[in-house]
């Protein structure tokens, strides 16, 4: 039977608590950075849903579900829903399916895949690049103050 070396091994109740400990030093300044920046923007927002606080207003009064059954009645809400939903289903699902089909058959030895190593360098990145590429032409689009959505919005005289 093999046994853990001397070092591992507890020779007293809480040998190992005592290096956990350090695990939860480490892990702390991320805890509190979540909490300051996402959680309690998240929190806050919801709390916000439930008023009828809008723009630069600072009072609000409390609607409970009113928002909710707005927007659910909303036409053009429903139709960005299902556009999300259609985009994920053609888009998203696909897209995984083939890079994971590509990532199984260039990792596999017994394929004896020849050209692996060009696909792994050229091809997979390209697939990783996507979203940085997608990003980037929204961002293109909408820059102040020269994008082609300023200067549309420029010709028609809103501001």
């Amino acid at each position: 039977m093999k046994t853990a070396p001397a070092d591992l091994q507890p020779n007293h109740k809480g040998h190992f608590e005592r290096y956990n400990r350090y695990g939860y030093y480490f892990l702390t300044p991320f805890f509190i950075v979540f909490l300051i920046f996402s959680l309690y923007p998240i929190i806050y927002t919801i709390y916000l849903s439930f008023t009828d606080l809008a723009g630069w207003n600072t009072t609000s009064n409390f609607v409970g579900f009113k928002n909710y059954l707005a927007i659910i009645h909303n036409d053009l809400f429903i139709k960005a829903i299902k556009n999300t939903f259609l985009l994920w289903i053609l888009n998203f699902i696909p897209q995984i399916g083939f890079a994971l089909l590509l990532a199984s058959w260039f990792t596999n030895q017994k394929l004896k895949l020849k050209g692996t190593t060009f696909f792994q360098g050229g091809i997979l990145p390209a697939e990783r690049d996507h979203g940085c590429f997608c990003g980037g032409a929204v961002l293109s689009l909408v820059q102040l103050p020269n994008g082609p959505n300023q200067h549309a919005i420029d010709q028609v005289g809103a501001d």
